[in-house]
């Protein structure tokens, strides 16, 4: 369980089902902290992880920082760190008490940063950049935001509770709190091998058993969500082979199937032997942000998104995750996640768009995805 004593400072959490990708961790009271605020500091973040890899290290890394790392100047305003790490010298593992919210949970109520309207042009102008042969695939998100006066950790118990997902994780710094219900991994590593699941196509939950099943059918047989997953399969692809051996990249499952609270997800899975001129920090680095929450060919989406996106996506659609004193390490991609500094609350949501996508279907679909929240 979160431990709730206000004296025990940046708790660091992770859960979901068994998954030999996601240890179950419960660290608190960390030995050293490491905040990243530019690019010129990035040696020393790296310091910082040779240092204390003998720790579980646990945090987050922006979006904004895969922005950078690529070499895109964003026209936004980001006002939290690009990256903050924290060392830990004692945590538990293999958990098995949850999180029990200790009070009632009252509704969030988000507001979206778009109209239909502002969306639907924006979609729009999606589809000229696609027919003018900019990218294939773009994934274009906005900001919902909401107040609170629930507590961090009850908020997160009251989350984690009511929607379970396979990579949750929960993390604390000064006055930032992050809740994630994250469904992605973004990136594993363990016995020398890179692992990566992108999701792409999403279809709500039905009414019903039979409903359901529909819902599931219709998405395992949508040309336009497996092409897609198609597109995103092979940027991911890649994008490991850049850090991985030679012939070692291999499509493990293509169109795998996720069952959420909320939706249905596809999914694939890619594996690779990292190469041995590279760290498994440079692999993570060299991996961001994540290609199903860009587009392809991902820089130029990256370019796009930044013009088209009102602000700055900040931590949502980074990272958050823990390397282990083991070797290994798991990291999420940070969607279905909800920031939280004093009362007020911040989640992103959208989805990925293609010359078919329909902005009505579109729009839906990105409010299916953040109900999880409601």
């Amino acid at each position: 369980m979160i431990p709730s004593d206000s004296q025990i400072k940046n708790v660091f959490f992770t859960d979901g089902p068994e998954n030999p990708e996601w240890r179950h961790l419960l660290a608190f009271n960390p030995a050293s902290t490491f905040v990243l605020n530019g690019l010129n500091e990035l040696e020393n973040l790296k310091k910082f992880y040779e240092t204390h890899k003998g720790l579980l290290i646990a945090g987050y890394f922006a979006y904004d920082l895969g922005l950078r790392l690529l070499g895109v100047e964003s026209r936004h305003t980001f006002s939290n760190p690009l990256a903050v790490l924290h060392a830990y010298d004692t945590w538990e593992e293999g958990h098995q008490e949850k999180p029990v919210p200790q009070s009632t949970f009252p509704p969030l109520s988000f507001q979206a940063s778009l109209t239909q309207e502002e969306y639907s042009t924006s979609i729009d102008r999606i589809h000229a950049y696609i027919r003018a042969g900019d990218f294939y695939q773009i994934n274009f998100t906005q900001q919902l935001r909401a107040r609170t006066t629930q507590q961090p950790r009850e908020l997160f118990a009251h989350l984690s509770q009511r929607h379970p997902a396979s990579h949750m994780c929960y993390f604390e710094w000064e006055d930032l709190t992050i809740h994630s219900l994250s469904p992605e991994l973004f990136l594993h590593f363990a016995g020398g091998t890179l692992t990566t699941e992108p999701i792409k196509g999403t279809r709500p939950r039905g009414n019903s058993d039979e409903d359901d099943e529909r819902q599931m059918t219709a998405l395992l047989e949508s040309e336009k969500e497996q092409a897609e997953l198609f597109m995103i399969t092979d940027l991911l692809r890649n994008d490991l082979g850049k850090v991985c051996e030679i012939g070692t990249v291999e499509l493990e499952l293509v169109k795998g199937i996720q069952k959420l609270p909320r939706v249905w997800h596809t999914y694939s899975r890619i594996k690779g032997k990292l190469g041995n001129e590279y760290t498994p920090l440079d692999a993570l680095f060299s991996m961001l942000p994540g290609g199903s929450i860009s587009g392809c060919p991902k820089k130029r989406a990256l370019e796009v998104i930044d013009d088209l996106e009102s602000e700055s996506r900040g931590i949502y659609t980074g990272c958050l995750g823990y390397f282990h004193p083991a070797g290994d390490f798991s990291f999420n991609i940070a969607i279905r996640t909800l920031i939280q500094q004093g009362e007020n609350l911040s989640l992103g949501t959208g989805g990925g768009i293609t010359i078919d996508s329909n902005w009505e279907d579109e729009w839906n679909e990105l409010l299916t995805k953040a109900s999880t929240f409601y």
